[in-house]
């Protein structure tokens, strides 16, 4: 029962997506189409003002500058996420540590599995301190 409420609610979600991006490619495409024209009207009005030679520098300047732009915004997001997925992973780790513990130190296996569970303990403080350096150094 609960499969077939969770294959209802993904295959919602991939009609969605899929409506989604016909959509957007829909907006792109005629945003596109926006953007050729300004850029041809200002070509065109910057011949008129202008010789042919700096319209044409002038629009490939405005192109590399958008460019540039839009790398750094893209170079900029990607830094963030890459900063909050290693900030992310020791505290994932402590839990994932922290859930075989259990375990180990229940039951009759308690003697034996402290030298393992001490082991892990130090290895996620060690992983932990070490990771935290790393990522400031960087």
């Amino acid at each position: 029962m609960l499969l077939s409420a969770a294959s209802a609610d993904i295959g919602k979600v991939v009609r969605r997506k899929r409506r989604n991006l016909v959509l957007y490619c829909v907006a792109a495409i005629f945003a596109l189409t926006a953007y050729f024209s300004l850029v041809m009207a200002a070509a065109h009005y910057l011949m008129l003002t202008e010789s042919a030679l700096a319209s044409w520098m002038m629009i490939a300047l405005g192109a590399i500058s958008l460019a540039v732009v839009v790398i750094a915004g893209v170079m900029l997001a990607n830094y963030v996420e890459t900063r909050k997925s290693r900030r992310a992973r020791p505290e994932l780790l402590t839990a994932g540590a922290t859930l075989a513990l259990a375990p180990l130190l229940s039951g009759a296996s308690a003697k034996k599995g402290i030298p393992l569970a001490l082991a892990i303990v130090g290895a996620v403080l060690a992983y932990n301190t070490l990771g935290r350096d790393q990522a400031d150094e960087e």
